[in-house]
């Protein structure tokens, strides 16, 4: 199950990065990235329901599909 699971999360970061990826960049596409990498952040948004989002209160933490992907695209 978790292979599986690492399969569609990998497909969707590879369909992110092409959609960036493509010749179809902005001056404003550019300053975007800049920003990102000089605030050392990417932030991004989803569903606030599983899935997607789940906070723990009682631990402080973060998990979900949401945060799974937004750690991948980041670490690329």
């Amino acid at each position: 199950m978790m292979g599986q699971f690492r399969k569609v999360l990998a497909t969707m970061a590879f369909a992110v990065a092409a959609a960036f990826g493509g010749n179809g960049a902005t001056p404003q596409d550019a300053s975007t990235w800049d920003t990102i990498r000089d605030r050392g952040t990417l932030r991004i948004g989803v569903t606030q329901a599983p899935p997607w989002y789940l906070n723990n209160p009682a631990e402080g933490t973060w998990s979900g599909l949401g945060l799974l992907i937004g750690t991948a695209m980041a670490e690329t």
